[in-house]
């Protein structure tokens, strides 16, 4: 008989080791910096077992990704060339990974860039244990970014990510930008069956500029980063609606139009709860906050 996994909660779990998210003196998109702080304070400590991360790039061995994550396992797969990894294959064809190997299946930034996203996903789920975890961070508000050797053909609301996993149950949602409506990234994390029905879903939100994953820095030892972390009250589509009933509402009170963000912003806490701060100074993370709430009805 296998037994449901438990998931640990948002931003808890034991670090297996402190390693730097930026390097000092050198040029980063800060869009890698918040990916590595997130591994490192808040993904990676959750994990276990046997953990795949798709198409981590050169940055999985620069900055030692291996450590962030709490799991016994770390194994990566890139396409076809120089990137080290564990296995070289597409991730729409994984033949060379045995079915259910994994606990858990991560991919950060990917799936925008595979010409047959469902295809991707079919191999995600294939690979993952009965009862393990996807990840999966992908674009919704983000400007084109293509490659030498790779296009950009896609973006996704949550409820796209997650239907891209049939059969699974939807754990967690977050928002990574500065509008949970309008984010720059959504991300989801299904779990595999078995699973408990009675879990809840949670939604969180990582609170930055849109434009700050894409702008460059060089991290100095006086510059500090860091987002406010959000639990979010009400799914992004309720929040969604909801938002748009208040703006029509103002515009008709105020004869003059609202931009949505404006709306979202001045009414963040009709919707969201403060829970905690991430971020990093010089090259080393840090995290602290709340224990996020139970959810509530919606």
């Amino acid at each position: 008989m296998i037994q449901t996994q438990t998931l640990r909660p948002f931003g808890q779990g034991a670090q297996k080791a402190r390693v730097l998210v930026a390097l000092m003196g050198q040029r980063h998109l800060l869009g890698s910096c918040i990916t590595n702080t997130y591994f490192q304070e808040i993904l990676g400590p959750r994990t276990f077992g046997a953990v795949l991360n798709i198409g981590a790039g050169r940055a999985s061995v620069l900055f030692r990704q291996r450590e962030m994550f709490a799991a016994t396992e770390y194994h990566t797969l890139e396409p076809p060339g120089d990137v080290p990894a564990t296995y070289h294959a597409r991730a729409e064809n994984m033949d060379s990974i045995a079915a259910e190997r994994y606990d858990w299946v991560i991919s950060t930034d990917v799936f925008e860039h595979v010409e047959d996203p469902w295809a991707a996903a079919h191999e995600a789920l294939r690979v993952t244990k009965p009862g393990g975890f996807i990840y999966t961070l992908a674009p919704f508000s983000h400007q084109i970014h293509v490659g030498a050797t790779y296009g950009d053909y896609w973006r996704f609301t949550p409820g796209a990510l997650a239907r891209l996993f049939p059969g699974c149950r939807v754990r967690e949602v977050e928002v990574w930008g500065d509008d949970p409506i309008m984010a720059n990234e959504y991300a989801v994390l299904v779990q595999k069956p078995p699973f408990d029905a009675r879990a809840p879903e949670l939604h969180f939100w990582l609170d930055f500029p849109n434009e700050d994953a894409w702008r460059q820095i060089v991290p100095g030892p006086d510059a500090r980063y860091e987002w406010t972390v959000y639990q979010l009250l009400k799914t992004p589509d309720a929040i969604s609606s909801e938002m748009h009933v208040l703006r029509e509402q103002m515009n008709l009170a105020s004869g003059v139009f609202v931009p949505i963000h404006q709306v979202t912003r001045g009414s963040i806490e009709r919707y969201a709860r403060r829970i905690g701060t991430v971020g990093f100074r010089g090259d080393v993370s840090f995290i602290h906050g709340d224990a996020p709430a139970p959810p509530s009805g919606r």
